[in-house]
């Protein structure tokens, strides 16, 4: 069975309409039809939140909106992970490895690495950085 961990990206292409909400919903009903086991860490949760938070401060959703979407993401079969602190070690190697001054990414990565699971993702930025620094298993949703 495959292992993927997906960042809060993709999953807000589900919940609003993005440029790359199309690649989102073809991918996702893939990985289901699959059986490929979906994982996060805890910060999609927190990630995802704020997004819709956004959306709703800029007036494209409402609260009720945001608050509906959030509850069709929080039941999509994505496992949550709480952090370990090999994780949290991991993030800090990941942010240096990619030139990043904050490590949210790394805790996707470190996730991935911990899980020997690949990575998706729809910030085009951190694949190319990734692959750049060898990575392997990280793919952009809309590359």
């Amino acid at each position: 069975m495959a292992r993927i961990v997906i960042d809060a990206n993709i999953a807000m292409a589900l919940a609003v309409r993005l440029p790359y909400s199309e690649q989102a919903v073809v991918k996702m009903i893939a990985w289901q039809q699959q059986n490929a086991a979906l994982y996060a860490p805890i910060l999609w949760t927190y990630e995802i939140v704020s997004a819709l938070r956004k959306v709703v401060a800029a007036q494209v959703i409402t609260t009720d909106g945001a608050i509906e979407r959030l509850q069709q993401l929080l039941t999509l079969q994505v496992e949550i992970i709480a952090p370990s602190k090999e994780q949290h070690r991991l993030a800090l190697v990941w942010a240096e490895r990619l030139g990043q001054s904050v490590a949210y990414d790394g805790q996707y990565l470190a996730l991935a690495e911990l899980l020997s699971a690949t990575f998706w993702t729809a910030d085009k930025r951190l694949a190319a950085g990734a692959r750049q620094a060898g990575v392997e298993w990280v793919y952009c949703l809309n590359d």
